[in-house]
């Protein structure tokens, strides 16, 4: 099994905005989508990130960038260690047996030459554009109840046209929105403290109360994902856990599902939905 090494791509603050400015690219990708599918096409960003890379902020802040500019766009944040850490990333990492830096990530775990490409976070706007322009066949639907013990999860995964590949797979991960905290675990690296241009200029070399967003806390499927059967063009997929599983009210996490085909290897993401615990 090959091991993982960690870097921190300080490169990055070179490819800084300021904390206001908008991504150029962002317009032209909203023009260019693709509005002829009745299903809406959500793509999941996956950064690799840990609170010891002070390039990360950076990181972050890119995200926060495309999301806030563009609907139908949701991440889903991979911490390589302490409380933040989910062996999930572990997981997923070996599966794709790349060599691992930060700030780097993936976009609906887009493959070149066969497998899975990591890339530089500030490549991310011109990524989501290419897969935001394309349209999916397959849609997922979220739904929740919650008893005074359970938080029960229901999922339909449906689709207009008869599939090319039945064979599909259904992740589910509940994700906690914010986490903040002070300490090593928590506290977050910054190499553009002394920088006027950068975003968390001034903010300190280690960012106290740092906001780390939609960190993976409970994966609610199977790792690799649930087999789903979609030849009745619709299924149902429901899973129950406990709220004592759960370290913070309900309305703390949010659910990230989606559906890729099933393979030995880690295959792109056909479609995502994000989906607040009310």
């Amino acid at each position: 099994m090959k091991r993982f090494f960690l870097f921190s791509l300080s490169i990055l603050l070179m490819a800084s905005c300021s904390k206001d400015e908008p991504l150029a690219m962002l317009p032209q990708i909203q023009n260019e989508a693709d509005q002829s599918s009745r299903i809406e096409h959500t793509i999941l960003i996956e950064p690799t990130v840990s609170v010891g890379c002070g390039a990360c902020p950076l990181g972050h802040h890119e995200i926060d960038l495309i999301e806030d500019s563009l609907e139908n766009v949701t991440h889903m944040s991979h911490y390589l260690y302490g409380p933040l850490y989910h062996d999930y990333s572990s997981y997923l990492m070996e599966k794709i047996n790349k060599t691992i830096y930060t700030p780097i990530g993936h976009v609906n775990r887009r493959h070149e030459e066969g497998s899975v490409v990591y890339y530089p976070i500030n490549s991310f706007s011109g990524l989501v554009g290419n897969e935001i322009s394309e349209s999916t066949n397959v849609g997922l639907e979220v739904t929740s109840n919650q008893s005074e013990t359970h938080l029960e999860l229901n999922i339909e995964v449906f689709s207009e046209e008869e599939l090319s590949s039945p064979n599909l797979m259904l992740t589910v991960i509940l994700v906690e929105k914010s986490v903040t905290g002070i300490g090593p675990g928590y506290d977050q690296r910054n190499y553009g403290n002394s920088d006027p241009d950068h975003p968390y200029f001034g903010q300190g070399n280690n960012i106290q109360g740092f906001e780390h967003t939609n960190v993976i806390r409970h994966v609610l499927s199977a790792y690799e994902g649930d087999a789903i059967d979609v030849s009745e063009m619709i299924t149902t997929w429901n899973e129950s856990i406990s709220l004592t599983e759960l370290t913070e009210s309900p309305t703390a996490y949010r659910v990230i599902a989606f559906v890729s085909e099933s393979s030995d290897i880690v295959m792109p993401i056909i479609n995502a939905v994000e989906f607040d615990i009310q």
